[in-house]
């Protein structure tokens, strides 16, 4: 047990070192290239990345997560997976790069065909990654898979910069993009060269199969529900309003996205080594989902009630249109950090199958909620509400089948850990409430009282409480 912890403090501390200054130069990047490229122009690549992600997601058919959890793989099994790989990459970023008319003919923007098939690129590439990432991960090597993806974001940032600077519009994006994933390759490929001679083994695809399949049909169904939005939005809103609505989500999930590409990437190599004692990965998620939840109310409560001075403050008043569902979304952000954490122990515990039918109970409530906004409602704000609503209903559903159905402990009990920070989250939410109606100076001023405030509330409750703050001092030495 006090290895485990020892790995998940020292994988947490090199991944969150790493992530967070990536996040502070992406929203730099992101500021900056806000204020040069338009809501419109954000909203034509958004809706090609739709694309791009659902190309990501089948091409790598679970095989990631697959090396990471078998222990039985050899360095032949290895190489035929990564020359699958390669198979993959090279028909799918062709049928991409096939696809273009089709994209540009539903969304009905012509310059949507060089776009589709430039970021082909990216899709091929970005699937090359896979087997080379996963042997990273699978060998602890968390502080050199974060400093490759920092590089990554800071040459790749500059260039989008640069491009933007000198007039490229959205092509600044997407060279961006492609720049990104080809030295993401290059780097580490040369972290873990692996012999080409394009035959890989049936027996080795075999060795991963069970798990892979089940990890890619969840992927597959996790796609369609967290993108149908920004498909249909673009479709039927129109452009602008898909650059503010992809704004206000990706600056929304930065705190749950982060959060969870700090932890999963550790959980999973960590105790996938405790696989067969499910009490001690119990045990060691629930002090890791403790900590989550404090974090996961703290920021709720800032982005809800700092929403305006967050999206005017970095994005400028070109981005008005995105506060309003920035404020609905971000309610939901606590529950994201949460429950996207639940993914990596579905894997520990060699129960893709029980991830794919939550899944799947999943899609079906976010895909009726994305549809309620845009047919029902026709508004960003309609689709912000049902998203809420799907997310709480699937935070339920999904931990049911991972506490109940995966560790076979009781439900109730699991989720009386929770009490202490919704009782944070709404002292915070109060004492915001409070000191907004009281006083407003000005943007900057306001925002920076809101984060003191959050931070006074914070400590104050986890020094109260004698749980908190033994979990605090036993993170802290061991």
């Amino acid at each position: 047990m006090d290895n485990i912890k020892k790995s998940l403090k020292s994988g947490f501390a090199y991944v969150a070192l790493t992530k967070y200054t990536g996040i502070f130069i992406t929203i730099i990047i992101g500021a900056t290239m806000s204020r040069l490229v338009g809501p419109e122009e954000f909203g034509i690549i958004a809706s090609t990345f739709v694309f791009i992600t659902f190309f990501n997601t089948i091409e790598g058919f679970g095989i990631g997560p697959s090396i990471i959890q078998n222990r039985d793989l050899n360095k032949e099994d290895i190489k035929s997976l990564f020359i699958f790989s390669i198979y993959i990459a090279v028909i799918f970023s062709l049928i991409f790069y096939n696809s273009a008319n089709y994209i540009s003919a539903y969304f009905e923007r012509s310059e949507l065909i060089l776009v589709a098939k430039l970021l082909s690129i990216t899709v091929f590439f970005s699937s090359l990654c896979i087997v080379p990432n996963a042997l990273l991960l699978k060998s602890k090597s968390f502080k050199t898979l974060g400093i490759l993806t920092l590089v990554a974001q800071v040459l790749g940032g500059a260039i989008g910069i640069i491009l933007a600077f000198n007039g490229y519009s959205y092509f600044s994006i997407i060279y961006r993009s492609i720049f990104i994933s080809i030295i993401t390759f290059l780097i580490l490929y040369f972290l873990n060269p692996i012999k080409i001679d394009f035959t890989f083994k049936i027996i080795s695809i075999k060795k991963v199969f069970r798990f892979s399949i089940f990890q890619f049909g969840f992927n597959l169904v996790n796609y369609f529900s967290r993108n149908l939005d920004n498909i249909f939005i673009g479709k039927y809103l129109g452009q602008s309003a898909l650059g503010f609505y992809e704004k206000s989500y990706t600056l929304m999930l930065l705190p749950a996205a982060n959060l969870t590409h700090v932890i999963t990437p550790v959980l999973h190599p960590v105790l996938s080594e405790a696989q067969n004692d499910y009490d001690k990965v119990y045990r060691t998620y629930i002090d890791v989902l403790k900590i989550l939840s404090i974090i996961g109310v703290s920021v709720s409560s800032l982005f809800f009630f700092s929403s305006k001075e967050i999206i005017l403050i970095l994005y400028g008043e070109d981005w008005y249109g995105s506060i309003d569902v920035f404020r609905i979304l971000s309610v939901s952000i606590w529950i994201q950090i949460i429950l996207s954490s639940s993914g990596a122990i579905f894997q520990v515990l060699n129960r893709t199958d029980l991830l794919f039918k939550s899944g799947l109970i999943s899609a079906v409530f976010m895909i009726s909620a994305i549809c309620y906004g845009i047919f029902y409602e026709s508004t960003l704000i309609g689709v912000g509400k049902g998203l809420i609503i799907a997310f709480l209903i699937n935070f339920f559903q999904g931990f049911y089948f991972l506490i109940k159905l995966g560790f076979r402990k009781s439900f109730f009990d699991f989720l009386k850990i929770f009490r202490f920070p919704i009782l944070m989250g709404f002292t915070m939410s109060i004492s915001l409430y409070v000191v907004s109606s009281l006083m407003s100076i000005n943007m900057y001023v306001d925002l920076l009282i809101n984060i003191i405030l959050i931070f006074i509330v914070f400590f104050a409750m986890i020094f109260s409480s004698k749980e908190y703050k033994l979990l605090v001092k036993k993170i802290i030495n061991k």
